[in-house]
């Protein structure tokens, strides 16, 4: 049988281990840090669909770009839950957050944070499965 883990042989000049010898017979070496590299790309990470206040339209949900360069989300749509298409010229650069809200106003003066919007439609309190498109109609999330 083969190891996927290679042994540590041991170096001329390293001194002797004393104490409890190692029942392990696979010794495991530290790899060095490595950073996945992530091209931009959206993810919906927040859906706000049951506020506190009923009589105010308060519904959002939060973006996030995850990815290391900036997306470009013109024409990209909801196809599931509600209605909003990105106008031409929405980038969404690295690390940084969009919030589509019901009333932008509202979500403003309720929140003190800048939303873009309005979309129409409500999100469901019962669940439901809210989609996001490219301009081309590829799935993003």
């Amino acid at each position: 049988m083969r190891s996927f883990f290679p042994r540590r042989h041991k170096r001329q000049n390293e001194p002797k281990r004393r104490g409890r010898k190692s029942r392990n017979r696979f010794a495991l070496e530290l790899l060095e840090r490595r950073r996945l590299l992530v091209a931009g790309s959206v993810v919906i990470n927040e859906i706000h669909y049951n506020p506190p206040d009923k009589t105010k339209p308060l519904e959002f949900l939060e973006l996030t770009n995850p990815g290391d360069t900036p997306f470009d989300l013109s024409g990209a749509h909801f196809t599931n839950g509600i209605d909003y298409t990105f106008p031409a010229g929405t980038t969404l650069q690295p690390g940084a957050f969009v919030v589509v809200a019901q009333n932008p106003t509202v979500f403003q003066q309720t929140y003190g944070k800048t939303a873009i919007g309005a979309f129409t439609g409500k999100l469901s309190n019962a669940g439901e499965t809210v989609t996001l498109a490219s301009s081309a109609g590829i799935t993003l999330d």
